[in-house]
């Protein structure tokens, strides 16, 4: 199974833009990325604009929290009360709840942000693409990783946009390339570009825990 999976993805990683295009996959969209580690308290994002000849990326490292707007925020403190006092709530009504509150404290965050354009090469393109068409069932592969136990590690959200307009979001906790292939890829060849690009990049390879 796991055979016929990798080829899969080799497949998938080496399609024509012409093809994909006939699939529906536009010249141009968005791929955002948030991570954050609670042990470490790494707190990194990926953004990547796809274009047709070009690729830009920005790379953005937290540098505060606005602290009195997120304490008058009453909003927030009843979700976190909520996700705090109970005990009862399945996995997938916790991870609704930790997703909201991301979304909410996302609002007062204030980043340190890096920039890199290249030119869109045809295997970091194609990757992207493979992204594009890929569902969260795909990425996320829940039922392949249901045994897999990771204590800490670096949760990731990904969200693809066209237009502006959110079209898939998946969700891994620390990726590996065994547990979750497209999204391990996409996260090692956007910062291994980057770094070497930027020597001095905001995001080495200790900041995202390996990453």
């Amino acid at each position: 199974m796991k055979a016929i999976y990798k080829l899969l993805i080799i497949n998938i990683l080496f399609i024509k833009p012409s093809f994909l295009q006939a699939q529906g996959v536009p010249l141009t969209y968005s791929v955002y990325i948030s991570a954050f580690a609670g042990v470490s308290g790494s707190d990194f994002r990926i953004e990547i604009n796809r274009q047709k000849d070009f690729i830009n990326f920005r790379f953005g490292r937290i540098d505060s929290v606005q602290q009195t707007k997120l304490r008058a925020d009453l909003a927030f403190k009843a979700c976190a009360d909520t996700l705090a006092r109970t005990n009862d709530l399945s996995a997938e009504a916790k991870q609704a709840l930790a997703s909201r509150l991301t979304v909410m404290l996302d609002r007062y965050k204030v980043y340190k942000w890096d920039g890199l354009q290249l030119t869109a090469t045809s295997t970091f393109s194609s990757l992207l693409d493979s992204i594009y068409i890929s569902s969260a069932t795909q990425l996320e592969r829940r039922a392949e990783n249901k045994t897999r136990i990771t204590l800490d590690g670096t949760s990731f959200y990904l969200t693809v946009l066209n237009k502006d307009t959110s079209i898939m979001k998946a969700y891994a906790h620390s990726p590996g390339p065994d547990s979750h292939p497209l999204f391990y890829r996409l996260l090692h060849e956007s910062l291994q570009l980057y770094r070497q690009q930027r020597p001095a990049a905001l995001l080495d390879i200790h900041y995202t825990n390996g990453y």
